[in-house]
């Protein structure tokens, strides 16, 4: 990502810089945190905020559902600045329903229908424009076979919708991609890859390309790619660092040069490692903190053409904690230390999904910035400070500089 900022010294370029790595490569951030909203259910209820990709858009707007103890599972929407909450649940024809990614306008999820002739109960890929009146059900007409499916990304422009659907008869399951109707449906399975592709899932697009998984032969989980269709898929599993058996992409930046998501195998000890792609096999980055201490766990979840945003999990509180990169294993940022807190407030975990092309990320924290409050979930925005991009810019080459020196003749390319 090119960021523009105004002209300033070499000299003072390479102070900021020469400061900049120390900071990096000691794991002391250069984000601040704000808290948007309290996520909250009418009359104080139970909730679940989803913790599938993306489920926090840019802006800070939550999907997930809640329930009140008569109402088993509705879809709702929590929108900033002060978290106005609505049901989005459908309606007539439908028991339950869930709401899995936004853009910040459109919501994607899925609802289920009551038992018909075949005794099961099917859910339907649904999309909404923020209240239950614009629900739209997605779930293929013109592709036969599908008995129920779901949709689990949305693009930024809110033009296209990403999922899989289940085949009763086959007994598998397909990658979809929707251009907002039912009929659009286009089958993503891979076509063009060698071996069986068994079963493949969309989680995430960027209006032009789509990543997710499928299983390879029977066997392993790969992270793939599309552009569009079923014979555009691209196998991302890792082919340049070895040991690695299984790997999931979810998320894709609004360019399509990177891809981020997760991988495990040998070389892991079985646990999952964020990965970051750069659109091939052989271009995966294992993301998984080495300058910061405690994680067993990483995951990436959504990225810029710069930033990557995720968590880990930190053994020591089997907790989750919200983390960016910036391209690196060494660049590990633990983003729940930059919370707030007073009169002894603390937090349990949290988890980043969302960043924009600035750098800023967006995720749910869970806890209490005062102890004298009730806890709960926060929507969270972790902030790159003034003066803006041009830190921005001095830190991004600083956190290639500090941890990756083969890299150092690349460092003014880069910005």
């Amino acid at each position: 990502m090119r960021l523009a900022f105004r002209p300033f010294s070499a000299v003072a370029c390479i102070a900021i810089v020469a400061i900049a790595s120390t900071r990096v490569s000691a794991q002391s951030n250069f984000y601040t945190s704000n808290l948007l909203y309290k996520v909250i259910s009418p009359g104080g209820n139970t909730h679940t905020v989803s913790s599938d990709p993306q489920a926090v858009a840019v802006g800070g707007q939550v999907v997930g559902w809640y329930s009140n103890g008569t109402i088993s599972n509705d879809a709702a929407v929590w929108s900033p600045p002060s978290g106005t909450f609505t049901d989005i649940h459908p309606g007539t024809g439908y028991t339950i329903s869930f709401a899995e990614d936004t853009n910040g306008t459109v919501q994607v999820g899925s609802a289920r229908v009551a038992p018909g002739s075949n005794g099961f109960n099917d859910d339907r890929a649904m999309m909404w424009t923020g209240t239950a009146a614009t629900a739209t059900n997605l779930h293929p007409t013109l592709l036969a076979g599908f008995r129920y499916s779901t949709a689990d990304g949305v693009s930024p422009s809110g033009l296209q919708q990403v999922g899989w659907a289940y085949r009763n008869v086959q007994n598998d399951f397909h990658a979809l991609v929707w251009a907002s109707t039912p009929e659009s449906a286009l089958d993503l399975n891979p076509t063009n890859l060698a071996g069986t592709w068994v079963e493949s899932y969309a989680l995430a697009t960027n209006g032009t390309q789509q990543v997710g998984y499928g299983e390879h032969d029977f066997g392993d989980y790969h992270a793939l790619m599309w552009s569009g269709a079923a014979n555009t898929a691209v196998d991302l599993h890792p082919t340049n660092i070895t040991g690695y058996i299984e790997s999931q992409a979810n998320g894709i930046s609004s360019t399509g040069s990177h891809q981020v998501g997760y991988g495990d195998g040998t070389a892991t000890s079985g646990n999952s490692h964020a990965l970051l792609w750069s659109g091939s096999a052989n271009s995966a980055v294992d993301l998984h903190p080495t300058l910061l201490t405690g994680f067993s766990e990483s995951f990436a979840m959504a990225c810029n053409d710069t930033i990557q945003a995720g968590f880990g999990k930190f053994t020591a509180s089997n907790s989750n904690h919200a983390m960016a990169w910036i391209g690196t294993a060494d660049s590990a940022m633990d983003l729940q230390s930059d919370l707030p807190t007073t009169n002894g407030g603390f937090w349990l975990s949290s988890e980043a999904y969302a960043v924009d092309a600035n750098g800023n990320v967006w995720g749910i924290a869970r806890g209490t910035p005062d102890s004298n409050l009730p806890g709960g979930d926060y929507v969270v925005e972790w902030i790159i400070p003034e003066p803006g991009c041009a830190l921005m810019t001095c830190l991004c080459c600083a956190g290639y500089l500090c941890t990756n020196r083969r890299r150092r003749a690349d460092c003014n390319r880069r910005v």
